[in-house]
């Protein structure tokens, strides 16, 4: 089972924290930590099997 969605919806930052935690507990690795961009925050990831995918707000 793949708990890793091909696509990840757009989050309010409030939750951006939240899904970190989440991402880390699947066995997700941080690839790109820029949540202090005011423009565009955004974490990258990569999955257990190496898919790398991001999580951001709008």
């Amino acid at each position: 089972m793949n708990d890793f969605p091909p696509v990840v919806p757009l989050l309010e930052h409030t939750v951006l924290d939240a899904v970190h935690e989440r991402v880390l507990s699947l066995g997700g690795e941080l690839r790109l930590d820029r949540t202090d961009d005011a423009e565009e925050p955004l974490r990258a990831y990569a999955s257990p099997a190496g898919h790398v995918f991001c999580v951001f707000v709008a």
